[in-house]
């Protein structure tokens, strides 16, 4: 069985330039019928609150050539893999101009590769080291793992949409083993493999022989959308000691019953979080030292409407026969209430009029970016302001010892005028 191994061989290699530019990209929001606005909701927000039903896109996002760019380097053979070579597992790493190497950075971690990585790298271009508060990133390193061998949105073979060869996404596929097993395998692979490997990486050491991605869970963020938006959920809830920050746009937090294999812990997949008679994970575990931002909306899947957007031309396309035993709104919903009855910091965007798609991403992610990464940036400005203090205080214990070794001299010389007089 081609997709058994569990995690498949990493490749790394030459860095490539981003082509793309703030025109390419409005062109693309434009056939969608999405015009450019702020952010509307602040990066201050926590909590629930809903965008929609019309839907702009924040400029934040658009490729910025007047900014400083960074280093981005990807995969072998593509950057952006969707199909690849068996026993493969593509990697990209963006890592700011902001940074300076040795210094030590955070990481923020993407599911499905790099498809977001071009509007992550905008804002995080555009917001690193800003004076803005609402609008201003701490300096962070990504790292975007694609789903080992070729990935295929592809529903059409085999009962519930896959069969036992299926590589793709669909019921014995790895996207689903590795996305969908409540477990703490994937987080603990990315933290104890992937992250050094990157670390070490002849391409990556060329360039920061000394790059430093913290072990402090605060400075360790997961991103993903659908079934990678439960993973990065799953990251922070069940391994806050490896990451303690969660960004998922659409998170499948129901149970897709995807393969009798991947239910040896939670037979009910992210249902387990919250679904009463079953573990109930938030409300029966201890508080964690997390915070997590999640998305949803009305048209999600496995609702009524459920549909999906075409990021050509913005129309939709009908999904209500698609995970109708899962509606991912609920899932969503659900699990804000058990979050917040447990009294965790959470910031929640219900799209409504939305489909599952990248809407709800291109208004909100720039701010809601500010605010997962609020906690680290603090810790990082405070450790900076403690520096340069110990700077100021050695500078002026060295000002005041010359001072002292001059007042001495003097008075040596005095007595020894004094004495010859």
């Amino acid at each position: 069985m081609k997709c058994a191994i569990k995690f498949a061989i990493i490749a790394l290699a030459a860095t490539t330039t981003n082509a793309q530019t703030e025109d390419d990209d409005k062109k693309m929001f434009e056939a969608m019928g999405m015009l450019p606005a702020p952010g509307d909701i602040s990066s201050t927000v926590s909590g629930t609150y809903v965008i929609g039903p019309n839907y702009t896109f924040d400029e934040a996002i658009l490729s910025c050539s007047e900014c400083k760019q960074g280093s981005k380097i990807c995969g072998d053979g593509n950057c952006g893999q969707i199909y690849g070579d068996m026993g493969i597992r593509n990697i990209t790493v963006y890592i700011p101009a902001a940074y300076k190497d040795g210094d030590e950075v955070g990481v923020m971690v993407l599911q499905d590769g790099d498809e977001s990585l071009p509007f992550i790298r905008s804002a995080m271009d555009r917001f690193i080291g800003s004076d803005d508060d609402e609008h201003s990133l701490p300096t962070f390193v990504v790292v975007a793992v694609a789903v080992a061998g070729p990935y295929q949105l592809d529903y059409a073979f085999g009962p519930l949409g896959g069969t036992i060869d299926d590589c793709g996404n669909g019921m014995y596929s790895e996207r689903r083993l590795e996305y969908n097993t409540v477990s703490k395998d994937y987080a603990q692979f990315v933290s104890n493999e992937v992250l050094p490997y990157v670390s070490n990486h002849q391409e990556i050491r060329s360039k920061y022989p000394n790059l430093n991605i913290t072990d402090d869970p605060s400075g360790r963020a997961s991103f993903g959308s659908s079934n990678g938006g439960a993973t990065a959920i799953r990251m922070a809830f069940l391994t806050p000691e490896l990451f303690g920050t969660a960004i998922a746009y659409h998170p499948n937090l129901g149970d897709l019953n995807s393969t009798a294999n991947n239910h040896t812990e939670f037979p009910g997949e992210m249902e387990a979080l919250w679904r009463p008679g079953g573990p109930e994970l938030i409300k029966n575990s201890d508080l964690k030292p997390i915070r997590i931002f999640h998305a949803s909306s009305d048209r999600d899947l496995g609702t009524p409407k459920a549909c999906l957007i075409n990021m050509t031309d913005g129309s939709d396309t009908d999904q209500s026969m698609v995970y109708q035993s899962s509606s991912f709104a609920e899932g969503n919903n659900k699990t804000q209430e058990a979050l917040v009855a447990k009294g965790y910091n959470t910031r929640y965007a219900f799209g409504m009029n939305s489909c599952h798609g990248p809407q709800l991403l291109f208004q909100d992610m720039p701010n809601t970016l500010v605010w997962a990464w609020s906690d680290w940036k603090k810790k990082q400005d405070e450790k900076k302001t403690g520096d340069d203090s110990l700077a100021g205080t050695n500078s002026g214990s060295r000002k005041s010892s010359r001072i002292w070794l001059s007042l001495l001299i003097s008075i040596s010389i005095a007595i020894g005028f004094f004495i010859l007089w």
